[in-house]
């Protein structure tokens, strides 16, 4: 019941997009005086349809949106230029007007959709890891290290070991929460010994039999800022600095910048993530802050880093007899060996000073992903190297962003502005990618994508709803005004070089340009597909 129910949301939302943009087309060619001969709600062939005035006004079998059809629109017949109630008859700028009203509706709507959400209160516009970042340093989102239980339903087997709602569960067997395999382990209810933290009191649960009837808050891994080496007495090695007086750190960039600006006599209260618990500690009398290398986060599989041997927690020190100290000495220096052997010089605690003979891509990558080392000089309080690492993280709630009546819709009109360039570099990566034989992000979703984010969203109420179907629309909108065939944009873009040479454009050219322009539309909208229905799958 519930996909039959999201299928009729998404069908209504997509044809309340798709008529709210045939709509400005139909209101303004009404008013440029063109002959309007049919509006249809749906797609042909018709199941119904009524003449008023001269237009018709159709339902049809394909319940996709709409369309306006127009005297002379797409005219062969060279009488219609003739015609004063033709589209083609018309002035350019009045044309003009008909081409982009449509895109204009699909921008009105999601403006009044945003403003509204704005003004009575709604969760922010995540839409890109940038997004996500700026939301958890202003504090739009709470989060909590570890995984941490939402739920337990009422057949259950967690009540009986001893689980509580609330529980932070910080380690599983001997992995720690900075173990790859133990997000996922914790995750699938394994067997076995599990580290909970319940209220302050950090405890042991044996688990005999998988777990069954728990809920986990959305976990994932979140970049962290991580002790390497610590001689400070209250910082130990491999722990995590979480925020800093309540605000989330996470970069060695970003505690590098903040530190680096303050004062030696300044204090700051660190929460650090250690021995599975979270610790206000102080930090104080800086003498020095200062970048202190690479160092190596993880190895990807079958890399050439992996076959050469090295491996995550080494520091690099040299590339081809080239001392490294930043992320961009490493980075220039394997470009200059793209395709040809270099030497790396790590040093590793376990292993000492190696030499590994590795032969960088053609963009200068050996397969590792890598992080700037930052060096702390606290004085008699001892010295730290922190470095950017990943924790298992809970997303425990998503904070309302709301704004006085009077500012909101000019945060709506900023939001656009930026999603629309978004939009439009997004797009362009697209078909980028389609040509060079990348194929289609994961980021990018199709009708079958949609239709599976529109079930979640409906989940989250009406206020999610509407600032997706905002998005939606604004997403209509930016991608119809791009200059390319069969789109507006490219409608419009006729009409410019019309002006620009003062002469108009063989009409059969443009409908050929247009009809090939709608194949590879089409052609696209397909492979996207494809790709939705791999990806459910």
């Amino acid at each position: 019941m519930d996909i039959i129910v999201t299928i009729i949301i998404f069908v209504l939302i997509f044809s309340l997009l798709v008529l709210v943009h045939e709509f400005g087309h139909f209101w303004a060619a009404k008013r440029a005086g063109i002959k309007v001969e049919e509006f249809g709600f749906g797609l042909p062939p018709r199941i119904w349809g009524k003449k008023k005035g001269e237009t018709i006004y159709s339902v049809n079998w394909i319940p996709f949106g709409g369309f306006v059809r127009m005297l002379g629109e797409d005219a062969h017949d060279p009488k219609m230029i003739k015609d004063p109630r033709s589209f083609i008859a018309k002035s350019k700028w009045k044309r003009t007007q008909v081409v982009v009203a449509g895109v204009l509706m699909n921008f009105l709507l999601s403006f009044v959709l945003l403003t509204f959400g704005f003004s009575v209160g709604m969760e922010p516009l995540l839409v890109n890891s940038n997004d996500l970042v700026r939301a958890i340093e202003n504090g739009a989102i709470e989060l909590q290290s570890g995984v941490v239980i939402k739920e337990i339903s009422v057949e259950n087997n967690a009540e009986e070991f001893g689980f509580r709602e609330g529980d932070r569960i910080v380690g599983f067997e001997s992995k720690n929460a900075q173990d790859d395999e133990y997000l996922q382990d914790v995750l699938a209810g394994s067997v076995g010994t599990y580290q909970v933290l319940q209220g302050k009191s950090l405890k042991s649960i044996e688990v005999s039999e998988p777990l069954e009837g728990v809920e986990f808050y959305t976990a994932q891994e979140f970049p962290a800022v991580k002790v390497l080496a610590s001689s400070h007495q209250w910082l130990t090695d491999d722990s995590y600095v979480l925020d800093r007086d309540g605000k989330r750190l996470l970069s060695v960039e970003a505690l590098h910048d903040l530190l680096a600006a303050a004062n030696p006599a300044d204090e700051f209260g660190l929460t650090v993530f250690q021995e599975g618990k979270e610790r206000k500690i102080p930090l104080k009398n800086i003498q020095a802050v200062e970048y202190n290398g690479v160092y190596v986060q993880k190895v990807a599989a079958n890399s050439p880093a992996e076959e050469a041997g090295i491996k995550a927690g080494d520091k690099i020190l040299q590339v081809n007899d080239k001392a490294i100290s930043e992320l961009r000495n490493f980075m220039d220096f394997s470009k200059e060996s793209s395709g040809e052997e270099a030497v790396y010089l790590v040093e590793s605690r376990e292993r000492g000073l190696l030499n590994f003979n590795i032969s960088p891509d053609k963009d200068g990558r050996i397969g590792v992903f890598i992080s700037q080392l930052l060096l702390i000089d606290a004085g008699l309080d001892g010295q730290i190297v922190f470095s950017s690492d990943s924790l298992p993280t809970s997303l425990i709630s998503v904070k309302d962003v709301k704004y006085p009546v009077y500012q909101a819709p000019f945060e709506a009109l900023r939001e656009m502005g930026r999603l629309s360039i978004l939009t439009a570099y997004m797009f362009a990566d697209v078909i980028g990618d389609l040509i060079s034989g990348e194929g289609v992000p994961d980021t990018v979703a199709g009708p079958v994508g949609i239709a599976s984010l529109t079930h979640g969203v409906v989940q989250d109420g009406i206020f999610a709803t509407l600032r997706f179907i905002a998005l939606l629309s604004l997403s209509l909108g930016v991608i119809n005004i791009l200059p390319l065939p069969a789109l507006d944009g490219g409608r419009l873009l006729f009409i410019v070089v019309e002006a620009v040479t003062g002469r108009r454009v063989n009409q059969k050219w443009e409908a050929y340009i247009h009809s090939i322009g709608f194949l590879l539309l089409m052609l696209l909208i397909l492979i996207i597909t494809y790709n939705d229905i791999l990806r459910f799958f």
